[in-house]
């Protein structure tokens, strides 16, 4: 952020008054906004919920508003007699409706007139100025006043108080501003609108000075209602780095022991709390009162028996809030048994650390060993909770100790709201008009606690409440409802502008600083005349450069502790870095090493499985060559025999035995050869032994069979006649 920017977003932060009047003009314009907002509902001036209020402003004019803010605004409303309750929204009486169409009325009338008189003004000078034109003109108007109120925020009201000094100095600037982002008009109708916009500002009728303070009082509103989008990283800066601790009472509303609405709106509170940058927290105190309280109000309700859950309702009345009303709310809604409801409560860490809440026993101990001040804290707290209905001495020691501990956490010197530090935020009514009060009479700077309902208006306040600033006056300076005609003091307009001249050319940091702290800001708003007011600026502006010098000092003096720290941790990393590399070094030589004793060991591997092999491979061929042999002398054995055999035709028992052995092995020969695959010659030599055994055994058989059955030769017969 920078330049015009940085100037638009201080100037705006400057006009910004959250807390005006005590927050009373915020509660008056939420009203004049809830009332609008019924009066342009489609549903004839009700809402049927509080949520549904809520969608309206978003959508209406992109506003965010709080459940709370919309509640305070209802409650308001019903106690004035504009509206009654409908279930939990609310509608507008009929008299109430009848007003704001009055008012629409009269906010039209004065429109009518004052532009039928600068109608009759205009025509008078330009007599060829057509109607249609002139209608032209006013569309123009009423856009080049929303350019007005946008770039010029709350200091656009001095025009209707001429007389003011720093009045001048705003007719100057408006008349600077060109009619550039206005629609493109014909060259005569163009040279017409630069003369009498201007004079419409410059010398208005009093029904066009009405018309103008109805259009220029939506951006004084606007100081009190929301901060400007451009703003928000400036008054963060001011507010993040706070510890917030939680009463026990806020603890109940956090964990859902509490109403529905406390609830959400407890919720939402530490939601805006930690998106601001502050933290949560409980003490084991809390802690322990917190387990007490669930086990006592456990005993209580399990001492009776389970009604029915029609009659739960009776019991749920009995108390006003408190767990026991919670628990049997719970069983007569969702019919949630008391045992599980208090097994599921009795076990709230878990819960607290889900909603960003941390336990912190920071300066516990001490405040412990305090006995005697403790004790003297208890009888100043006594008077302001005689009406509580729990003068309990463990309760009252642990608000006591929070103070004692919010106290010593902050220390000494000049607390604001932006250097306090430390927070106790309670739901409790009792307590902030006991952290007023001390043991010697003397006067608090800072109170140690915080109602949850001036916390949700300080935080809601540094968070903006629309994303577009300029969008939303536009749609607030179009909405016909909004009741805009109060008037506009002069003295508020100049208390505005005079933030406006201080900040203006102020450091923005410093400017953020001052406007965060809500004391410096009621205290500038209390002065009763401008001298007393520039003395507490200037006081102000003071003290937060002294707290912003303080800052930077501390600030580099923890930078030069971070660049020593960096020092040694640079030298440290280098060290660390020297020693990886050396090892990493060493791990390469002794992976290279074995790496090449893998490779050795590989080739050696080779080498021998090459060996091996050849020498398979040798006695392979040196087996089947004797194989072959034997097999080529074993078939021609077997040839030959079988041969002479035949050839003598000597068969007896001995050489059939013989001729079947040689066939056998003849074939058995074959067989193998074609199992295992011989060489040719051996291939040959087995086939044609074969051959040969087989043709002799056959010959053999076929003789054997002839001579059977053959008569025998004439020779034996003359040797069987003998």
């Amino acid at each position: 952020m920078g330049g015009k920017h940085l100037d638009k977003a201080v100037s705006r932060l400057a006009q910004y008054r959250p807390f005006s009047d005590e927050g009373r003009n915020l509660e008056a314009m939420l009203r004049d906004l809830v009332l609008a907002a019924a009066a342009e509902a489609e549903t004839g001036g009700a809402f049927d919920s509080l949520e549904s209020v809520q969608l309206a402003f978003k959508r209406q004019w992109g506003l965010d508003v709080e459940l709370d803010e919309i509640r305070a605004a209802r409650a308001l409303l019903i106690e004035e007699g504009k509206a009654r309750a409908a279930g939990e929204g609310f509608a507008l009486m009929a008299d109430t409706l009848a007003e704001l169409e009055a008012l629409k009325a009269d906010s039209e009338n004065v429109r009518e007139l004052a532009f039928g008189e600068w109608s009759e003004q205009v025509h008078a000078k330009w007599p060829n100025l057509r109607e249609a034109d002139f209608q032209h003109l006013i569309k123009d108007l009423e856009t080049w006043l929303e350019h007005i109120v946008v770039r010029h925020g709350v200091e656009a009201a001095l025009v209707l108080y001429p007389e003011h000094p720093r009045a001048k100095q705003v007719f100057e600037e408006i008349e600077t501003i060109t009619c550039s982002a206005l629609p493109a008009r014909a060259p005569a109708l163009t040279e017409i609108r630069e003369v009498e916009l201007h004079a419409f500002v410059r010398q208005p009728t009093p029904e066009q000075l009405s018309y103008l303070a109805n259009r220029l009082n939506t951006a004084y509103f606007l100081t009190v209602l929301t901060l400007d989008p451009a703003a928000h990283e400036l008054m963060q800066d001011s507010v993040s780095g706070q510890r917030v601790y939680l009463d026990t009472n806020v603890v109940y509303a956090l964990i859902g022991l509490a109403s529905t609405h406390e609830t959400i709106s407890t919720v939402r509170l530490l939601d805006l709390t930690r998106a601001l940058g502050c933290t949560l927290a409980v003490t084991p105190w809390t802690v322990a009162e917190l387990r007490a309280s669930i086990r006592l109000a456990r005993e209580h309700v399990m001492a009776r028996r389970l009604p029915p859950r029609n009659l739960a309702d009776v019991l749920a009345r009995r108390r006003e809030g408190g767990i026991v009303a919670v628990c049997w709310a719970a069983y007569r809604d969702k019919g949630t048994r008391p045992q599980d409801f208090f097994d599921f409560h009795e076990h709230f860490e878990p819960l607290l650390e889900s909603r960003g809440v941390d336990v912190v026993d920071e300066g516990t101990a001490e405040i412990d060993r305090e006995g005697d001040l403790i004790e003297a804290h208890v009888e100043l707290l006594k008077p302001h909770v005689e009406d509580r209905g729990n003068d309990d001495p463990i309760v009252l020691k642990h608000d006591v100790k929070h103070r004692l501990l919010i106290e010593r956490l902050r220390g000494d010197g000049h607390l604001r709201f932006t250097n306090a530090g430390h927070w106790f935020l309670t739901r409790d009514g009792k307590l902030p008009p006991y952290a007023l009060e001390t043991l010697d009479g003397s006067q608090v700077q800072l109170p140690f606690c915080v109602a949850t309902s001036a916390w949700l208006q300080v935080m809601r306040s540094f968070v903006p409440r629309t994303e577009d600033l300029d969008k939303t006056i536009v749609d607030l300076l179009t909405s016909a409802c909004i009741p805009m005609l109060r008037p506009l003091p002069e003295w508020v307009v100049e208390e505005v502008v005079g933030r406006v001249e201080q900040y203006e050319n102020a450091d923005a940091r410093l400017a953020s600083e001052v406007l965060a702290d809500t004391a410096f800001v009621a205290e500038i708003e209390r002065a009763e005349d401008a001298d007393e007011r520039r003395r507490c600026v200037d006081s102000a502006l003071e003290r937060k450069m002294v707290e912003l010098v303080d800052k930077l000092d501390a600030a580099e003096q923890l930078a030069a502790s971070s660049r020593e720290d960096a020092a040694d941790a640079r030298r440290m990393a280098q060290e660390h870095h020297a020693h990886l590399e050396l090892e990493r070094r060493k791990r390469v030589k002794l992976e290279n090493e074995l790496e090449r004793e893998r490779q050795e060991l590989e080739r050696e591997h080779r080498e021998r499985v090459e060996n091996e092999g050849r020498v398979q491979v040798e006695l392979q061929q040196l087996r089947r060559f004797v194989i072959g042999v034997m097999t080529a002398a074993t078939a021609v054995a077997a040839a030959v025999a079988a041969v002479l055999l035949v050839a003598l035709k000597q068969v007896t028992a001995p050489g059939l035995v013989v001729a079947g052995i040689c066939s056998a092995i003849g074939l058995l020969l074959i067989a193998s050869w074609g199992l295992f695959g011989w060489r040719r010659t051996s291939r040959l030599a087995a086939i044609l032994a074969g051959a040969v055994t087989i043709f002799g055994f056959v010959w053999f058989i076929y003789d054997k069979a002839n001579e059977l059955s053959s008569p025998p030769p004439r020779h034996h017969q003359i040797e069987a006649g003998r």
